[in-house]
């Protein structure tokens, strides 16, 4: 049993309760919504790390629904289930990092499996945040205390200009200062790479891959 939220999005009522029954045998907590306005209320309540979405939706559709609930959380998983999806559809889901795209009707063991897989992603995004935190906060720290100790020196100097420990102090401090900055920027940068839908350098290969995949599917087995 997995001790989290799912939110399962789905307007047909028969579809919804047979995969809400089929979650509550692998997860804690299975919240509903029967359309795309119920579900962003739902989720700024909780913020579930799982999310079970449907496409083509009442109010609001499925592609707005993901995106609003990217902006609001983007370490939530999403698992898209649609009868209704086209391949630009499908694309458009891969890029905004969709955990897993079923056709309906998917199979409920699949579902299951894919659940388990995207909760531990979640674990695996959660733990990766919270130490970027620790190091920003670390970061940040060292950075005020290095503006402290140069505004202490720089008074210092202007009633000693002529100490050439305080003017070593001072240069010492400042290449300190710009090696955590660097360091600083080294670390904004990876995690921006870390967030892109795509790996770096692979955008447009890994997108006419999907695109050919798509293709393949949609002809049905040979």
């Amino acid at each position: 049993m997995i001790e989290t939220d799912v939110l399962v999005v789905e307007d047909d009522p028969d579809i919804r309760k047979q995969m809400v029954r089929a979650m509550r045998r692998t997860v804690r907590n299975v919240d509903e919504a029967d359309n795309g306005v119920a579900a962003i209320e739902l989720f700024h309540q909780k913020h579930h790390p799982l999310v079970v979405l449907d496409l083509r939706l009442p109010r609001m559709d499925g592609m707005e629904v993901f995106r609003q609930l990217r902006k609001a959380d983007a370490r939530s998983q999403v698992i898209v289930v649609t009868g209704h999806g086209s391949k630009d559809d499908a694309v458009a889901a891969i890029n905004l990092q969709v955990y897993r795209f079923f056709e309906k009707p998917a199979s409920l063991d699949d579902l299951e499996d894919a659940l388990t897989r995207a909760y531990n992603e979640y674990l695996a995004r959660t733990q990766s945040s919270a130490l970027s935190y620790a190091a920003h906060s670390d970061l940040e720290e060292r950075t005020r205390l290095l503006y402290q100790k140069l505004e202490a020196l720089t008074e210092l100097s202007l009633n000693d200009p002529n100490n050439k420990e305080l003017q070593v102090s001072y240069l010492s401090a400042m290449n300190e200062l710009r090696d955590v900055q660097a360091i600083e920027a080294d670390l904004m940068v990876r995690e921006f790479r870390e967030k892109l839908p795509l790996a770096n350098g692979e955008g447009l290969s890994a997108l006419e891959q999907a695109r050919e995949e798509l293709r393949r599917g949609s002809k049905g087995p040979a």
